[in-house]
């Protein structure tokens, strides 16, 4: 990170535990530290050269700040725009640590021009508002919006800019706790709105993996392997990404794309598991059924 990249974050981490209250020095340096480790997987990920990310915090409202100085996506369209905000929020949501004391992620674009090397002006193209679930704020009135909510756990949201329904389950928690364990979101998107239209299944399902560890879990090269009836039906190999946090655990993700029809086929029978390198992780009823409810929104 830039040096004066760190000095704006510090600023901004500095005035709000002056004036909300945050918790001493040590919290002030462990924030600082999520914030320059998500800053480095939103540039690794979207090979941006240069984001800014900071918080900022009140009594009433907190929020996260993603902003994307002079992208190429500047001189591209809306809707392409729109698409990078909502997976920038997505990324908050899976990688920053304390998402669940953040009320809004605000993503923007920026253009910036520096004229005889002091003067800079810089233009607000764009900016975009989600809650700390990645979901767009209804005050943007850019999207509309249809959750469906159920016991199953899965969540459908159609977005009128992008033209593509979303289909996600609630984060399934397959070993250990929310925040110490292995967690996978699997999630699909379709281009048609799934409440006028029954399409055909998309080609990819994917699975988003996030572990918690005191330890390195996932070193190598690690086999998924997706497993029904005790049969495997697919495998397929991922490399996790790793960072560690202030209290010097790590955190491991992994973005894995598998095809539909495997996907389909290893959640038929009774007993499905996952097999992440040697270790096997059986669902649950309960997460079987949300996968099962993914596939409902498609012709066979």
């Amino acid at each position: 990170m830039s040096l004066h990249r760190i000095h704006s974050v510090l600023t901004t981490l500095l005035l709000c535990s002056l004036l909300s209250g945050c918790s001493g020095v040590g919290k002030l340096g462990s924030t600082l530290h999520d914030l320059m480790e998500l800053r480095s997987e939103v540039l690794k990920k979207f090979n941006e050269k240069d984001v800014n990310i900071n918080i900022r915090e009140t009594e009433r409202h907190s929020a996260i700040f993603i902003t994307f100085i002079n992208s190429d996506l500047n001189n591209k369209t809306d809707a392409e725009r729109t698409i990078r905000a909502q997976e920038t929020a997505e990324l908050v949501k899976a990688r920053y640590p304390k998402i669940q004391s953040i009320d809004e992620i605000a993503v923007m674009f920026q253009r910036v021009t520096t004229v005889f090397l002091i003067f800079h002006y810089s233009e607000g193209l764009d900016m975009y508002g989600f809650d700390n679930q990645a979901r767009l704020l209804p005050q943007f009135d850019r999207t509309r919006a249809r959750d469906e909510e159920s016991k199953s756990g899965v969540s459908v949201t159609y977005s009128a800019i992008k033209k593509r329904t979303d289909i996600q389950t609630a984060a399934m928690q397959l070993d250990g706790v929310p925040g110490r364990g292995l967690t996978v979101i699997p999630h699909l998107e379709i281009p048609v709105d799934t409440s006028e239209v029954t399409p055909k299944p998309p080609d990819k399902v994917s699975f988003d993996f996030a572990s918690y560890s005191p330890k390195q879990r996932f070193p190598n090269l690690t086999k998924i392997a997706f497993i029904s009836d005790n049969k495997l039906v697919y495998q397929t190999d991922g490399q996790f990404s790793t960072s560690r946090a202030a209290d010097n655990s790590l955190t491991e993700f992994l973005y894995l794309q598998i095809p539909y029809s495997a996907f389909k086929k290893s959640i038929e029978g009774k007993a499905v598991a996952l097999r992440l390198g040697e270790q096997e992780f059986p669902l649950t009823d309960e997460q079987l059924r949300s996968l099962r409810k993914m596939t409902q929104f498609f012709k066979d």
